[in-house]
């Protein structure tokens, strides 16, 4: 299955985002990454979109995703954010989407990534 990542952090921002792919590398393959660039919030985020291959289930994959933040230091529920990892949507191999977090895609940033990753939605 295809899976549509966004990533931000708002502390240690930058080697956040790194340790996130390093750790997802390790697990699913990286098919197109949509780069890193400041958005809103205090203190700024850093975010980032994803493409990748994973043979994981979308739920499997939300486990890791999980905890990779976990093992970036996140603490939920403070105004700093270490790592968070969203997945956003899924296509099957019959080529079906599906959209997990349907209220993100009201995020001006958020559509931008998954415009530069060839998610084919109406954004």
């Amino acid at each position: 299955m295809r899976h549509w990542l966004i990533m931000g952090s708002n502390q240690l921002r930058a080697r956040a985002l790194r340790f996130a792919l390093g750790q997802l590398r390790r697990h699913c393959e990286l098919l197109q990454y949509a780069p890193a660039r400041r958005t809103g919030g205090r203190p700024a985020y850093l975010n980032a979109g994803l493409l990748i291959e994973s043979a994981a289930s979308p739920i499997e994959l939300r486990a890791l995703l999980r905890a990779i933040e976990s093992d970036a230091g996140r603490v939920r529920g403070g105004p700093l954010c270490r790592l968070d990892i969203d997945l956003v949507a899924s296509e099957s191999d019959a080529g079906a989407v599906q959209i997990h977090k349907p209220g993100d895609l009201a995020r001006g940033y958020v559509r931008a990534l998954l415009r530069e990753l060839d998610l084919r939605i109406d954004l």
